[in-house]
């Protein structure tokens, strides 16, 4: 958990929509590039995925308009106080499945519908083999 005060600015154009926060790798201390961080500030708490920033704007972090907006109406060119932490593995899930991306946001859904139909088939599986070893008298 990294606790900072950083100056907002405007994400690039590329990453918007993208659920995505450029942090300076020496402004995140331990927590690694594309990481999915629990981002709060302004009292408001976001799930975005850390990338990294241009040592240039050291002390700096970019946010898109619609990120600001649901934080608190933050204004870019003001510093604000951060806490990004690493997000567990269930919250790294609900992100990809909550993700603005909409494509990412598919992705993580055919995952998870994947996964629970695939836990229903060994179910059956098992109930099956269960079935043919126990057969009733």
């Amino acid at each position: 958990m990294v606790s900072v005060n950083l100056k907002l600015y405007p994400l690039f154009r590329e990453d918007v929509f993208k659920d995505v926060a450029r942090i300076g790798r020496s402004d995140r201390g331990s927590i690694r590039e594309g990481s999915v961080c629990k981002v709060t500030a302004n009292g408001y708490t976001k799930q975005l995925i850390v990338r990294g920033l241009e040592e240039t704007l050291a002390g700096g972090i970019m946010l898109d308009e619609i990120t600001r907006d649901s934080m608190g109406k933050m204004q870019t060119g003001f510093a604000y106080d951060f806490v990004i932490k690493e997000s567990n593995f269930i919250e790294q899930i609900w992100w990809a499945c909550t993700v603005s991306d909409r494509g990412s946001r598919i992705s993580a859904w055919i995952g998870v519908w994947s996964l629970f139909l695939g836990i229903i088939g060994a179910a059956l599986g098992i109930i099956s083999i269960w079935i043919a070893t126990h057969p009733p008298r």
